[in-house]
């Protein structure tokens, strides 16, 4: 399986170094990468979510949403919960919290585990997906400014994405398999998701500053996402499940760098930017080799 998830992240980075190219040579620029953001987060995405919770298999044995959903939310509540016990002080601790607590699982999660597993890894990487965008869209930017709100969490809680997530996982309950003629053009679209988000990650890259990297504080944070806090959640998630291939994705969903919108939202709130870019650009890079550690390690538990 290592040897699988190491191939699997080698052929994304592939991936992440043609959009690294294709920004450095103009042939993808900035407003170009902004509407291809749009269209991936507002088009590709939920139809990736969508075609996932239409699988045969969810509607044969609904009982893995309810238990894929609640490890997800076990998932997104110690991913939150941790980096309030691990950074206690500093002045840009709120950035770093945000940075540990949030990972990028649509841009790498769901290209990666669809790669490894098929539609099951698929549906396991946007179960989580759920959870996070609920989170990432309310509490992350809530969380970065440090001023919370219940007003502004339901406010921001309610967007498209979260909208089409929810008319799926209701379609199911209700045993409702869309027509053909809808799941194909939602299946085409659900499959621009891989290669629009790492040629995005790619060229996020391109643009960032690689001395923002350079730094003792950014270094273990980094390390805090990657290693520390991943391994915390996987021996928790040892007394939950006993199935191996659920381990393994929750595993790697708990592994995955920072998220991209870290920096995007420290940008608007002016604050750390160039750390959060920093930590995100580490975590993005250092994954190809600490994702197989950890599933290598844990498999040898």
């Amino acid at each position: 399986m290592v040897l699988i998830t190491l191939r699997s992240i080698l052929d994304l980075c592939l991936l992440m170094l043609t959009g690294f190219a294709a920004f450095r040579f103009k042939i993808i620029k900035k407003e170009g990468l902004n509407t291809m953001n749009g269209v991936l987060l507002n088009i590709a995405l939920p139809a990736t979510m969508l075609k996932s919770f239409q699988m045969d298999l969810l509607f044969e044995k609904k009982e893995l949403l309810v238990s894929a959903l609640g490890l997800s939310l076990l998932c997104q509540l110690l991913s939150i919960a941790l980096p309030f016990i691990l950074i206690r002080k500093g002045p840009d601790r709120n950035v770093e919290r945000s940075a540990v607590a949030f990972s990028n699982n649509a841009f790498i999660a769901i290209p990666l585990l669809t790669s490894i597993y098929g539609d099951i890894g698929t549906f396991y990487a946007s179960a989580l997906n759920v959870i996070s965008i609920l989170f990432v869209f309310s509490v992350q930017p809530l969380m970065i400014s440090g001023k919370f709100s219940a007003k502004d969490v339901a406010r921001k809680t309610l967007n498209n994405k979260v909208i089409i997530t929810l008319a799926a996982v209701a379609l199911l309950i209700a045993d409702i398999h869309l027509p053909r003629f809808i799941m194909t053009p939602v299946s085409y679209l659900g499959s621009l998701t891989t290669p629009l988000a790492l040629l995005s990650i790619g060229a996020v890259i391109a643009q960032s500053e690689p001395s923002h990297m350079f730094n003792g504080r950014v270094v273990w944070i980094s390390f805090l996402r990657l290693i520390v806090v991943p391994l915390i959640i996987c021996f928790i998630f040892r007394l939950f499940s006993q199935d191996p291939t659920v381990l393994l994705c929750f595993y790697i969903l708990a592994s995955t760098p920072t998220g991209s919108l870290t920096p995007i939202y420290c940008e608007q709130e002016g604050i750390a930017a160039d750390k959060a870019s920093g930590i995100f650009l580490l975590t993005t890079i250092a994954c190809v080799v600490t994702i197989p550690f950890i599933v290598f390690l844990m498999e040898r538990i």
